[in-house]
């Protein structure tokens, strides 16, 4: 009868072992963090959308210049400091406004492919040591994609 109780125990305690190896305490949803990285530089420094920010960026400063050039005849030393810092304004709002809409876009699709793939977590490659997914090229070439769509549908 002892035999028979220190077997049942033992097979007791062997089922409590596995039970506890596949389903660990703290797991959640038994989910494997997935991380992806991508080289936010390099997306930006590309978007399709870059170069004509910055032509609109340029073409405003240009336009304050000029603007600015033909108030200043009449203005004192400390009116055209203030006008000039007026300007300056403008321009500043209109550069985080452009670039928050690039940002945007990158972040969107960022987004969409992480989820696509399953990744979980996406960081700034900088803070990668090791490991890890790299989406720059395929957020890189979504975003291209895209803007070669939109063209297309404003075409036809």
């Amino acid at each position: 009868m002892k035999k028979n109780l220190v077997f049942g125990l033992l097979i007791f305690a062997v089922l409590g072992a596995l039970i506890m190896i596949n389903n660990p305490v703290g797991a959640q949803n038994d989910k494997i963090t997935e991380i992806g990285y991508v080289d936010m530089q390099k997306i930006f420094a590309n978007h399709p959308d870059k170069v004509a920010s910055e032509e609109k960026l340029n073409q405003e400063a240009k336009r304050l210049q000029k603007q600015l050039e033909e108030e200043a005849k009449n203005m004192t030393k400390e009116e055209r400091q203030e006008l000039l810092q007026k300007y300056q304004q403008q321009l500043n709002t209109l550069e985080r406004e452009l670039v928050a809409k690039v940002m945007e876009d990158i972040n969107s699709k960022v987004i969409e492919i992480a989820k696509e793939k399953g990744i979980t977590v996406v960081v700034d490659k900088p803070v990668v040591i090791y490991g890890g997914y790299d989406l720059t090229d395929e957020v890189l070439s979504r975003l291209t994609t895209t803007e070669n769509d939109e063209e297309n549908n404003t075409e036809e």
